[in-house]
């Protein structure tokens, strides 16, 4: 059964209805609201800009957790399997849980009419995940931008950290670093913070 239900997530992993990309938070908000939020606030670190935001993510996770702290670790991309996405204590996330949550994504989606992109649905079974497993601390890192990222479905972070700000993604960012900064911050429930 399991195999099974991790086939099916591969499938729909893999289709193109989950790589629709259009930049707002309404609707994997409103799909991490009916999980119920699972992963508290006051857990998360959160890691945005435009170098340098995987390596600070990665080693801030490997601090907390040498440190003692069952610690989850959030990143992308990917190198060979998705699985290296979501991680608790550098153990990749597993293909029981994935296919078990691919199942209740399926449910909720026809009960509320909504259709995840990849990235929204890896960052909701991440939190979810960290939730599960009794996670201390969650290290997330921002996707792509900051302020209109999946990962701002988190409520606030205990730390927000931003990296060097330089010419990326300039076609969905801006084309000037000051416009590039304004969308790599991190804002509480559609209020920006200022840094």
């Amino acid at each position: 059964m399991a195999d099974m239900r991790w086939q099916k997530f591969l499938n729909k992993v893999r289709s193109p209805m989950m790589r629709r990309g259009d930049y707002t938070l309404e609707h994997v908000d409103k799909f991490y609201s009916a999980l119920g939020r699972p992963f508290r606030k006051d857990k998360v670190i959160h890691v945005a800009g435009t170098n340098a935001k995987g390596t600070v993510t990665f080693k801030m996770a490997r601090m907390l957790e040498l440190s003692g702290f069952k610690t989850g670790l959030f990143l992308s991309p990917h190198l060979f399997s998705w699985r290296e996405r979501v991680q608790v204590n550098s153990q990749l996330i597993t293909k029981e849980y994935c296919g078990d949550f691919f199942m209740e994504y399926e449910r909720l989606r026809e009960k509320i009419g909504i259709e995840l992109s990849f990235f929204e649905f890896f960052t909701v079974m991440g939190l979810k995940y960290f939730n599960d497993v009794g996670a201390d601390f969650a290290v997330v890192e921002v996707g792509l931008g900051g302020r209109l990222d999946a990962t701002n479905i988190i409520d606030a972070s205990i730390l927000s950290i931003i990296t060097s700000i330089s010419l990326d993604h300039t076609q969905t960012l801006g084309t000037t670093r000051e416009q590039i900064a304004g969308n790599v911050s991190c804002y509480d429930r559609g209020e920006m913070r200022n840094y």
